[in-house]
């Protein structure tokens, strides 16, 4: 008899759970199932793509320290013009900002002067490992009309070699490629660049090419970094520094 009520009992059990108060059937959980089912949606978001991080990159030109200057016998003082170009390297490069900086001389060097107002931004999201590359190029500007053909050049980066001066033997890279090491504080590394198999100093007609500085960067890391970009001429008459303050927040 105990036997028969205790079968009876278990029978009234699970009938009473196979319906609900509404007469609905009832949906049962074992804690096996929840388990398996958790672990699932922990297996379908391991395997989803990366999140895109949102970055932002500012470049503020803060002051150009001249130690000498030279703008040709009796002509004064020298203009200097920067130009500060911005690139996106993942599978390709693309230029994503570019800023002409013309600094004014007042006084003779050795001096510095400040550079206000003069910044390039940049919003955007990020996908994997992808670096920023900073490419500046000084120039004592007379006619304009080599800072014009630089500035154009500019927008193809594809266009572009480059190496450090620092190599004992040149070994012409694309920015692509250039982007391999990253650059290491505060000090940008002076290159020599060239434009369409010719060296940028052949587009400057009308004005003086002084040189040319490079700073890459990884795009996913928050920074704040102020760098120096130290340009000489050839001749060594033009011997300028600039200071940018690089931040990606």
């Amino acid at each position: 008899m105990a036997l028969l009520h205790s079968a009876a009992r278990t029978a009234s059990t699970r009938k009473d759970c196979g319906k609900s108060e509404e007469g609905r059937p009832a949906v049962l959980y074992s804690e096996e199932l929840v388990g398996k089912r958790r672990r699932s949606k922990k297996q379908r978001a391991s395997v989803q793509p990366e999140a895109a991080r949102r970055r932002h990159l500012i470049a503020s030109l803060e002051s150009l320290e001249i130690t000498r200057g030279h703008d040709g016998l009796m002509r004064g003082k020298p203009e200097p013009v920067l130009l500060l170009a911005a690139y996106r390297v993942s599978a390709a490069v693309a230029l994503v900002g570019r800023v002409l900086c013309r600094a004014k001389m007042g006084k003779a060097p050795p001096c510095v002067l400040p550079l206000e107002g003069a910044e390039l931004r940049y919003d955007t999201r990020l996908r994997g490992e992808e670096r920023f590359l900073l490419l500046m190029v000084a120039v004592e500007e007379d006619s304009g009309e080599g800072v014009a053909a630089l500035y154009a050049k500019l927008e193809a980066p594809d266009a572009f070699a480059l190496w450090s001066l620092s190599e004992p033997v040149p070994a012409p890279r694309s920015l692509g490629e250039w982007t391999a090491v990253l650059s290491a504080a505060p000090e940008a590394v002076p290159i020599e660049l060239m434009v369409e198999q010719r060296h940028a100093r052949e587009l400057g007609s009308g004005d003086d090419f002084v040189s040319a500085c490079a700073i890459c960067v990884t795009a996913g890391d928050r920074q704040d970094e102020a760098w120096r970009l130290p340009f000489t001429d050839l001749e060594g008459r033009n011997q300028w520094t600039a200071t940018v303050r690089v931040r990606i927040a």
